[in-house]
C-alpha cells in the first residue's frame, strides 16, 4: 500500500504530539476549583460554534429537499387561504 503524506501535515502532527507530550505531566493546569467568567464565556462560544458546525454538516446535504418542502408548504398555505 502506497501512502503519500504531505511533509507539512507530518510536521504539524509531530509538533502537536510534542506539545501534548510536554504539557501532559502537568495536570494541575486543567484542575480548577471554580470557573472564571471568561472560561464560562469561552465555553458558551465554543458550544454555539460546535452546534453550528454540526448543523451545517447535517443540513447541507439535504438543503434542496428542505427548501422544496418549505416551498410546497407555503404553496399549500396560499391555496388554503
Amino acid at each position: 500500500m502506497n501512502l503519500k503524506i504531505n511533509k507539512f501535515i507530518l510536521a504539524e502532527i509531530i509538533l502537536l504530539l510534542g506539545v501534548c507530550w510536554f504539557f501532559a505531566p502537568d495536570t494541575q493546569v486543567f484542575a480548577a476549583d471554580e470557573l472564571s467568567s471568561g472560561r464560562r464565556l469561552w465555553d458558551n462560544i465554543l458550544l454555539f460554534a460546535n452546534f453550528g458546525i454540526l448543523v451545517f454538516f447535517f443540513v447541507s446535504p439535504q438543503f434542496k429537499d428542505i427548501c422544496s418542502n418549505f416551498i410546497n408548504l407555503r404553496l399549500d398555505i396560499l391555496q388554503f387561504i
